[in-house]
């Protein structure tokens, strides 16, 4: 009965591992967020908006930008743990 594979070991994070991903996260999120500010800010210049219409355009934009964020940290992090695998074809 042949025996199966043993998954490969997946080596702890350390320092470097945050420090990675915590300033990876940072640097993108800033240019999300002020990609969608400035979105914001244009469609308001050029389409003459009021505050409530303002805030009307930036929920959907907001939000879009948080999610991107939030799957940015995701991929980073996963990303950077797949680089710790001891399998040199699993990354």
């Amino acid at each position: 009965m042949p025996q199966s594979p043993v998954p490969a070991q997946i080596k702890r994070p350390g320092f470097v591992f945050f420090l990675i991903l915590v300033s990876t996260v940072i640097l993108f999120a800033a240019e999300i967020a002020v990609m969608a500010l400035g979105t914001i800010w244009a469609l308001s210049g050029f389409l003459a908006l009021g505050p409530v219409a303002t805030a009307i355009v930036a929920v959907p934009l907001v939000t879009a930008a948080l999610y991107c964020i939030v799957k940015l940290a995701v991929m980073a992090y996963e990303g950077e743990r797949d680089l710790l695998s001891d399998d040199p074809t699993d990354a």
